[in-house]
């Protein structure tokens, strides 16, 4: 599992991903969560990952008035995105990049996009989360959308499920053109996400949140 170099233009976020990633301990910053959370039981993963979001609530000096407004606005967000969802690990993903700790970032929770939503044309935020998200002739499972010094920067997640390993390939291609854009891959396995979707999910994102800072 790895984030995918970019392309020259834009090399520091996909090397400083990569280098950041491989670095980073899934430990740091989780000993307070005490549980795994495996996928097919998403809401349970959004419960347990309520614990990682109080914690940046409470960085934040957020008021228990504000953390009850954050609280279900990151459940409602979920259920936004849920139905565009193809699949338990992908809704497992979901749900943890939702409650993940965007340290330096001040949206809260992330916001997520959905086609359907006939209220809101797109979400306003500096994370920005996109199911099943159209880049193009590629969809990826989730387009994570950072604002780094006010540009926008779009993050792949791909949750590699049966038809990855049947279709080694053509996932090559479709990562390879997402690199020739400039846009880092972050890649997981089912088993990494069965295992601890949570813990999955933050050592991604502590990774773009310490390439943010030395920004």
């Amino acid at each position: 599992m790895k984030a995918q170099d970019s392309l020259s233009g834009v090399s520091s976020l996909g090397g400083a991903l990569q280098r950041a990633f491989h670095n980073t301990s899934v430990e740091d910053g989780m000993a307070d969560a005490g549980v795994k959370a495996h996928p097919g039981k998403a809401v349970t993963v959004l419960d347990l990952g309520l614990k990682t979001l109080r914690v940046r609530a409470n960085t934040m000096n957020l008021s228990d008035d504000r953390w009850e407004s954050v609280r279900a606005k990151a459940f409602e967000e979920y259920l936004k995105g849920e139905t565009l969802c193809e699949s338990p690990i992908e809704r497992s993903m979901l749900a943890a990049l939702i409650t993940g700790q965007w340290s330096g970032f001040g949206t809260i929770p992330p916001r997520v996009h959905s086609a359907l939503d006939k209220e809101e044309m797109f979400p306003k935020g500096d994370v920005v989360i996109v199911p099943q998200m159209a880049f193009l002739r590629y969809r990826m499972d989730f387009g994570v959308i950072i604002e780094a010094k006010g540009h926008p920067q779009i993050v792949c997640v791909e949750c590699d499920g049966h038809q990855f390993h049947q279709d080694f390939r053509k996932e090559a291609l479709r990562v390879n053109y997402f690199k020739s854009w400039g846009i880092p891959v972050f890649k997981f396995t089912g088993s990494e996400l069965h295992e601890d979707a949570i813990a999955s999910a933050h050592r991604m994102i502590l990774a773009i949140c310490q390439w943010k800072d030395a920004q």
